[in-house]
């Protein structure tokens, strides 16, 4: 016991068009360069044996959030 720990993170989903909410060009971790996609930040809680989704949100570009 003790050896929980909370785990911040990002990820990124490729799109194609601007319908869906968020879409942008953006860096892409996944892809290594700007393409059009989501990023959603999530926070997982880690112990040894699981990992359990705590939350996630989308983070807008900044077209979006403007």
């Amino acid at each position: 016991m003790g050896e929980e720990v909370q785990v911040l993170g990002d990820t990124d989903f490729r799109k194609k068009g601007r319908h869906s909410v968020g879409v942008a060009c953006q860096y892409s971790g996944t892809l290594d360069r700007r393409e059009n996609c989501q990023v959603l930040l999530t926070s997982h809680y880690v112990d040894r044996a699981q990992d359990w989704p705590v939350a996630g949100k989308l983070y807008p570009s900044e077209d979006w959030a403007a």
